[in-house]
C-alpha cells in the first residue's frame, strides 16, 4: 500500500488552462491508472451560460476463469490444476488489485477535505461491491450526492468523483467477473450571460483547419470527396427506437425528437496508410487547432475529446459543435481503417445518420446509394 501511495504522489499532472482548479490528487490517480495501462478518457465541453465541463473516465474490467475439474481426475491432478489457475488468475488480477488499492486510498484521503463523501464497501461469499463519491463545492447551497453514489448532481461550480465496482460469479462458470467505473467531473463557471451564447461557427473553424488539410492533399493518393447524406422525415428504413441496422454510427441532435430527418453535408478526406507520419502530424494539428478554438470561444457550445488518439479504429468526434437555438451541428470525425486514415468535416441539419458504406459512397438519399467512381 505504501508503494502505491508513493506512485500516486509522484505522478505528475499536466494541467490545461481549464484545469487550474482541478484536484491534484484525483489527477495524480488518473495519471497513475494510465501508467498502469488503463485508458483514461478526457472530454471537455461547455453548456449554456459558458459553464466549462470536464470529465475524466476510466473503465476497469477483468474475467478470471475457474478450473474445469471432473471426477476422472485424481486428487493430486485436481490440486495441481487449481494451483495453476490460481497462479494465472493472481497474475491477471495484479493490475486491477493495484488500481483498486489506489482508488480506495485516494478517496479515503480526500474524504475529510470534501464537501460531501460517500464510501461504501460490501464483501461476502466472493461478491465484492464498492461505491464511492466525493464532491467539492464552493457554495453551501448545493448538495451534490444522490445516495448511494449512483449519480452526482452538478449545480454550479464544483468538482466530483464517483467510483462503482462489482466482483461476482461469471455466468454459470466457476470464474469471476470484475467491473469498475471511475468518473471525475469538474465544472468551472466562466460567467458568460446566456444571451451572449452563440451557435458554433463551423465556417470560421473550417477556415482554420484548411491550411493543414491543403498541405496533406498535395501527397499522391490523398483524396477529398463531397458528403451528402439525407434521411427525410417519414423514411424509416430499418429505423427502430432511433437506431438502425443499416448504419454504423448516428448522432442525434435532440434525443426527444420523434422525427429522424436529417441532412449532412461537408467533405470526406482519405489518407493512404503509407502516410502514417503525415497523418499523425495532421491529427495533432487538428487537435491543437480544435483546442485553441474552443478555449478562445467559450460562448459557442462544443464537445472536445482531449484524449483521442490518431489510431482510433471507429469513427469518433474529435470536435462536436453542438446544436444551439436550432442551429446546425458540426462534427470533425477521425477514423483509422485498414486502408488508411479518414477525416470528415461535416455539418448536419436535424439528425445525422452515417451510412454503413460512407467511405465508398457519393451520396445517400433515403436508402438510395450512389457510389463513387473507382
Amino acid at each position: 500500500m505504501n508503494r502505491v501511495l508513493l506512485l500516486i504522489l509522484l505522478a505528475s499532472s499536466a494541467l490545461t488552462a481549464y484545469c487550474q482548479e482541478v484536484n491534484e490528487h484525483l489527477r495524480n490517480l488518473e495519471n497513475y491508472l494510465q501508467q498502469q495501462g488503463y485508458h483514461v478518457s478526457h472530454t471537455m465541453s461547455n453548456g449554456s451560460g459558458g459553464t466549462i465541463n470536464q470529465q475524466w473516465s476510466v473503465t476497469l474490467n477483468v474475467v478470471t476463469l475457474g478450473p474445469d475439474v471432473n471426477d476422472s481426475m485424481s486428487e493430486q491432478q485436481k490440486q495441481s490444476l487449481v494451483q495453476t489457475y490460481d497462479s494465472i488468475n493472481n497474475l491477471r488480477r495484479q493490475k486491477i488489485v493495484s488500481a483498486l488499492d489506489s482508488i480506495r486510498l485516494t478517496f479515503a484521503r480526500l474524504g475529510e477535505k470534501s464537501s460531501e463523501t460517500y464510501l461504501y464497501e460490501y464483501h461476502r461469499n466472493g461478491v465484492d461491491t464498492m461505491k464511492y463519491s466525493l464532491v467539492f463545492v464552493k457554495n453551501d447551497d448545493s448538495l451534490k450526492i444522490e445516495h448511494p453514489a449512483k449519480h452526482v448532481l452538478m449545480n454550479g461550480p464544483c468538482e466530483a468523483a464517483i467510483f462503482n465496482y462489482y466482483r461476482g460469479p461469471w455466468e454459470d462458470s466457476s470464474g469471476y467477473i470484475e467491473n469498475g467505473s471511475y468518473s471525475h467531473f469538474l465544472t468551472i463557471d466562466k460567467s458568460i450571460p446566456h444571451d451572449s451564447m452563440r451557435p458554433f461557427d463551423a465556417a470560421t473553424f473550417n477556415k482554420l483547419i484548411q491550411p493543414s488539410i491543403k498541405k496533406i492533399l498535395k501527397l499522391k493518393g490523398v483524396q477529398s470527396y463531397p458528403v451528402y447524406w439525407r434521411h427525410d422525415d417519414g423514411f424509416d428504413d430499418d429505423v427502430e427506437y432511433g437506431l438502425t441496422v443499416k448504419y454504423t454510427y448516428s448522432h442525434t441532435n435532440n434525443k426527444r425528437a420523434t422525427s429522424h430527418a436529417g441532412l449532412t453535408t461537408g467533405t470526406s478526406y482519405f489518407i493512404p496508410i503509407q502516410y502514417e507520419v503525415e497523418a499523425k502530424q495532421l491529427f495533432q494539428q487538428l487537435k491543437s487547432i480544435s483546442y485553441d478554438y474552443v478555449v478562445s470561444h467559450p460562448e459557442q457550445p462544443y464537445r472536445y475529446d482531449c484524449s483521442m488518439d490518431y489510431k482510433n479504429c471507429y469513427p469518433r468526434e474529435l470536435l462536436d459543435g453542438s446544436v444551439y437555438k436550432d442551429s446546425d451541428s458540426y462534427s470533425l470525425i477521425w477514423l483509422f481503417g485498414e486502408d488508411g486514415y479518414h477525416l470528415l468535416s461535416i455539418s448536419t441539419k436535424g439528425e445525422m445518420w452515417m451510412p454503413k458504406d460512407w467511405m465508398k459512397i457519393k451520396s445517400y438519399i433515403n436508402g438510395k446509394i450512389e457510389y463513387r467512381d473507382k
